[in-house]
């Protein structure tokens, strides 16, 4: 009997351990990350506020488009960042144009294409919705946008590599997009889907290059294991998500680890996660 009784007190306890790490390592409530980015480039005290949302793969469940509106609302950005993969290949269409819907009034809308939406072959209808919802879809090329406290910055676009005829080609053609701006003196910042063409980054004029597509790896163990396997990075994947500069250029990259959540590939330690990104002017 008093075996008995400490095999009880033992095990009771270690099941309860047992259901919280499972609790927290399949958690799949949106986490927000917050980033500050300071530079020379602007003037002393301006700021720029962006959000980043990457991979929402046409979320459909309305529940989590709505938590995910919500939480785009309080972080009050200036413009919101849409890196890819925002509509999908097998997914209806509606989960993503709902949530466009939700969050159109809130910041200009800024979208580069993600493989997915290559792969549906219906690259012509994706972006004739995004722009009825009002949508700036940026291929190869770039806009200006003001800066609070003052001064402006370029932002550009490079398209998706599944949509050139090689990834040679699509190398070519964005060193030859974004020449003219080696010589300009804005800050000058990149959305691309792909995290893993660093090495294509570094080569371009940019100060920040901001992606997803590797979807955090999705499985993590904090402080040990930042990805498990990313798509095009295979296992243990250098760019799962995070920020990192490149020593040689100077150039900043935030990844986001993408908004997306399925249960057939659940993310382990590794919610889904919303990116705000704070870019300040800094005293020279």
């Amino acid at each position: 009997m008093k075996q008995e009784g400490l095999s009880k007190r033992i095990w009771v306890p270690a099941l309860g351990l047992l259901l919280v790490i499972l609790a927290i390592a399949f958690y799949s409530g949106y986490t927000v990350r917050h980033y500050r980015v300071t530079t020379q480039k602007l003037p002393t005290g301006s700021c720029l506020r962006a959000a980043l949302v990457t991979d929402l793969h046409a979320e459909p469940s309305e529940t989590r488009r709505k938590r995910l509106a919500a939480l785009l609302e309080s972080a009050e950005p200036d413009v919101i960042l849409l890196c890819g993969d925002i509509y999908d290949d097998w997914r209806a269409f509606d989960g993503a144009d709902a949530f466009l819907s939700e969050i159109a009034g809130l910041a200009p809308l800024y979208y580069v294409t993600g493989n997915h939406e290559i792969w549906s072959k219906r690259m012509p209808e994706i972006l004739s919705r995004l722009k009825a919802h009002g949508v700036t879809v940026l291929e190869n090329d770039w806009v200006t946008l003001p800066v609070q406290g003052g001064g402006e910055i370029l932002m550009a676009g490079l398209a998706d590599p599944d949509g050139a005829p090689s990834l040679q080609a699509w190398a070519d053609n964005a060193r030859r997009a974004f020449t003219p701006l080696e010589t300009d003196g804005h800050f000058r910042l990149l959305l691309s889907h792909r995290p893993e063409q660093a090495a294509l980054y570094a080569q371009l004029p940019f100060d920040l290059t901001l992606s997803g597509h590797a979807h955090g790896g999705q499985v993590r163990i904090p402080g040990i294991l930042n990805g498990l396997y990313a798509p095009n990075q295979g296992f243990f994947p250098k760019y799962a998500g995070g920020c990192y500069e490149d020593v040689p250029s100077g150039q900043i990259r935030i990844v986001g680890r993408g908004v997306s959540h399925y249960w057939i590939l659940p993310r382990v330690c590794n919610p889904p996660e919303l990116v705000c990104i704070e870019l300040k002017g800094a005293p020279a």
